[in-house]
């Protein structure tokens, strides 16, 4: 399977890493995709803006670079997701190759999106993320960090919902 992250910035012509996300709770995955979504499309509308509000000097960065750079992202593929959902499985195992450039492009993007979070709380429309999702927004990213590292996977310890 393509990489979800591959919609980031990456280089297709790195050699390629299967990161393997083992025991990945399915109902939280959906809730934590629905807020970065929520969050994207307020990034790229804010970035857009004819008139913008005005924002703290950090927000306004981070702003231009999830909104420009990440706003506009493509759909991940989500086909074995939502059919284990539909089946009423509660967690999956997935794989992925991606370019080894993913782990640190990976980790540039939970950097900003820990700060977007933060405005989450603050000043911005999408709320933050409960503790649950952010948990696993974490696990998630850390995972291709992790693995494009050569480490091995690490599964999500839950909780499931």
């Amino acid at each position: 399977m393509s990489s979800p992250l591959g919609r980031y910035a990456s280089d297709p012509d790195d050699d390629r890493v299967t990161v393997a996300l083992l025991g990945a709770p399915l109902k939280v995955w959906q809730r934590a995709a629905e807020h970065h979504d929520e969050l994207m499309r307020e990034m790229a509308l804010l970035a857009l803006a004819a008139d913008p509000p005005e924002l703290p000097k950090r927000l306004t960065e981070l702003v231009q670079l999830l909104g420009q750079q990440y706003g506009a992202a493509g759909s991940r593929p989500e086909d074995d997701r939502e059919q284990a959902l539909a089946d009423g499985r509660d967690r999956i195992d997935l794989s992925y190759e991606v370019p080894r450039s993913a782990g640190p492009a990976a980790a540039r993007m939970r950097a900003l999106l820990d700060e977007a979070e933060e405005y989450c709380r603050t000043t911005l429309l999408t709320l933050q993320q409960s503790p649950v999702e952010a948990a696993f927004s974490a696990w998630y990213i850390d995972e291709f960090v992790r693995q494009t590292q050569g480490l091995p996977p690490t599964p999500w310890p839950g909780p499931w919902e």
